[in-house]
């Protein structure tokens, strides 16, 4: 789909019929208060009242495992409070296909409204430019690549990205599509940025007070989990800026490092205690024993792919 066919615009009409489908479901089933909704939701994302207020009113678009918790919910409460349809369940498919069409809609849009038009110009081919004669051809400068078609070298620029933090960074991630990053700080602040206007989004995300030393986003992008140095590990919803959650890890014992499985089931912590964790990322309890064997303290986890 070409950048100019996805408008900011026509992003927000497509969120507008997204909230109004919502706001019908809850209607039909039952119209419940939205106090009610908060009481009911399952474990795991925190459907509090002001962002349930957004998501029907199409404010943003909310993350996947907050709508699919909310959708879940009012389906159960159709159903005389029975327990809430499962994430499987073939009521919900729907709206995870709507959502996931609705997100990439979204990244266009912020992508065509943010890259200069000179950006976005198509690339020409390689084949199309002039050879470079034998005996021209230099040997290309420090931080530059040569194409492999004999085009000139490529030269790349360093800029440096200076971050208005308090306390060092120590923790940085991409959003899986590149239009967030989150940032950690030793004075406990969580923040995230727009990689290509460099300005902070959205307000800083509460709940740490001490040094954060992992920032980690979900494989979908809907959650955000942040490890600091006094045990705690907490969750955010970087759509709502609302946390989702914490894993009840052992405070006092500072987490090291935090990370989400490839299929985004599973959370990793590894901590000063000389222990790796595993977490569930739906019920954010325990999943089995801790992994030990380390003489001392673990400071990086990851997944195999």
């Amino acid at each position: 789909m070409a950048h100019e066919d996805v408008s900011e615009a026509a992003y927000q009409r497509e969120l507008a019929d997204f909230a109004s489908r919502l706001r019908k479901l809850k209607i039909e089933c039952g119209n419940p208060s939205q106090r009610s909704v908060s009481d009911a939701a399952p474990p795991g994302p925190s459907l509090s009242v002001s962002a349930i207020s957004e998501a029907l009113n199409g404010k943003r678009l909310p993350s996947i495992d907050f709508l699919l918790a909310l959708v879940r919910t009012l389906l159960s409460l159709a159903n005389d409070n029975q327990s809430p349809a499962g994430r499987n369940d073939p009521r919900v498919e729907p709206w995870r296909t709507d959502w996931t069409r609705l997100a990439h809609l979204r990244d266009e849009a912020r992508h065509a409204s943010t890259t200069p038009e000179s950006v976005r110009q198509p690339v020409v081919d390689g084949a199309s430019q002039p050879p470079v004669q034998v005996g021209e051809a230099s040997a290309p400068p420090t931080n530059t690549a040569a194409s492999i078609q004999n085009q000139q070298p490529l030269r790349f620029r360093h800029t440096p990205l200076v971050l208005p933090h308090s306390g060092f960074v120590w923790s940085v991630a991409f959003s899986p599509n590149g239009s967030l990053m989150a940032t950690g700080s030793a004075a406990g602040n969580v923040l995230l940025w727009d990689p290509v206007t460099r300005q902070a989004v959205g307000k800083p995300l509460p709940g740490h007070t001490t040094t954060v030393r992992s920032v980690a986003f979900s494989p979908d992008g809907g959650l955000l989990a942040a490890a600091s140095d006094i045990g705690t590990v907490r969750l955010w919803d970087p759509a709502t800026y609302e946390e989702a959650g914490a894993l009840p890890t052992k405070k006092q014992e500072g987490v090291t490092a935090v990370t989400f499985s490839p299929d985004g089931t599973l959370l990793a912590t590894a901590s000063y205690d000389r222990t790796v964790r595993l977490w569930d990322r739906d019920t954010y309890e325990a999943v089995g024993k801790p992994l030990i064997g380390h003489a001392r303290p673990v400071t990086a986890v990851t997944f195999s792919p």
